[in-house]
This record gives structure tokens, C-alpha cells and sequence, in this order.
């Protein structure tokens, strides 16, 4: 039988042809692929998106942020007691007395002496309110600062007993007692405010030992 075939396809690659079927699903999703928006199309290439970098972890963000220092706390605040060098070292309603921070008020007793002993100063009201170490607050008045309990050292020591809610009328009483008698020596009783009176006196080196009393009234 001869051969029919065209002579120009002779020794050619045989051509695949594509079956009716398949032509008509691909023409059908060539216009469905038409019809879609833009967008719908570039999300469809997962190549054309681009995701945002993940946020960074908690840890790092606290690693990487600049620590701010802490505020320095306040100074707290001298009271009666506390060392100074000027009134102004010393609180509101205080002086500086000998190095140290006393109260002071409408009435003010301060004992000041240079040994090493405790001496004690006390004083006593006109309703008869002894005011002293066993009994620092009374009739107004208050023990703000004893020293000397235990060993002081060289220096000017105090204690002060000061009124600052008003003062009864009346005789008042003073005296300094040599609690322990470790040493004896030169004093000093000053009041201040209300009334103004002094007494210098030598306590012995005893125990117990006292001095003569200083009186001032109050009308």
C-alpha cells in the first residue's frame, strides 16, 4: 500500500495531540482564570506575597531597652539626737546644741557636760511630774535626748527636756543626778524660752551623786 503521508513529515517526531475533551476543560479555566481580579491572581503565586518579619521576643525588647537608673531615696530626716554642726543641720522645732540636734519649744532645759559619765538631768513641774529618764514625757514636757548610757567618750554631752504644748504656771525644778558615777566633773543646766535662768556645778565621781536644784517660776 503506498504511503500518503505528507513527504514533509517524513523522519519527524510524531505530534501529540490533545484529546477534544481536555481542550474544552482548558478553554473553560482560561476564561475562569480571565474573570478573576488582580488580586485574587497574585495571591494565587505564593511568591508574590510577602509576609511581614515576626515581631521580636519580649526577652530581647527588655534586653534592648535602656534602663533608666533608679531616683536616690530621700535623705531621711535629722531629728533630736542625730549629730550636726549648725541649727540649720538640724528638723523644724530644733537647735544644734554641742554637736547634737535638740528639740526646743516654749520651755527648754538643756544639760551639757565634758566628762565621761552619765549624767542625768531632771526636771519637775509645778503638779509635781518629775520628768527624767524613767519618765521621759509629762505635763507637756519631753525627754528628747539622753546620752551617755553606756561609755561616751572626750566631748560636750547633753540631755534636754523640752515643753512644746505649753508650760503649767507655777514653780519649776531642776537638778543633774551622776547615774553611774564612772566619772565626776563640770556641768551645766541651761533654761531657755519662758524663763531664762542657769547653774554651773561639779558633780563628784559617785554614783548617784546630785547636784543643788535650780528653781524658776512661770506665771
Amino acid at each position: 500500500m503506498p504511503d500518503t503521508r505528507d513527504p514533509r513529515l517524513l523522519g519527524q517526531p510524531p505530534v501529540a495531540t490533545t484529546p477534544p475533551h481536555i481542550r474544552h476543560y482548558l478553554m473553560r479555566l482560561g476564561v475562569l482564570l480571565a474573570s478573576l481580579p488582580f488580586a485574587a491572581l497574585a495571591c494565587a503565586d505564593e511568591t508574590l506575597i510577602e509576609l511581614p518579619d515576626p515581631p521580636p521576643e519580649r526577652e530581647q525588647e527588655e534586653h534592648d531597652r535602656v534602663e533608666e537608673p533608679d531616683p536616690e531615696p530621700p535623705a531621711p530626716p535629722v531629728t533630736s539626737g542625730d549629730e550636726c554642726v549648725a541649727d540649720s543641720d538640724c528638723g523644724d522645732n530644733a537647735e544644734c546644741e554641742a554637736g547634737t540636734c535638740v528639740g526646743v519649744g516654749v520651755l527648754q532645759v538643756t544639760l551639757t557636760f565634758d566628762v565621761d559619765a552619765d549624767y542625768d538631768l531632771h526636771v519637775i513641774t509645778p503638779s509635781g511630774e518629775e520628768i527624767y529618764f524613767g519618765n521621759t514625757a509629762a505635763a507637756g514636757g519631753l525627754l528628747d535626748v539622753d546620752q551617755c548610757i553606756v561609755d561616751c567618750g572626750p566631748g560636750t554631752h547633753v540631755e534636754n527636756i523640752y515643753f512644746n504644748d505649753g508650760v503649767e504656771p507655777g514653780l519649776y525644778q531642776a537638778f543633774a543626778i551622776n547615774f553611774d558615777g564612772r566619772e565626776g566633773g563640770a556641768f551645766r543646766i541651761e533654761v531657755s524660752g519662758a524663763a531664762t535662768t542657769a547653774l554651773d556645778g561639779v558633780l563628784a565621781a559617785e554614783a548617784s551623786a546630785r547636784s543643788t536644784d535650780l528653781l524658776w517660776a512661770i506665771e
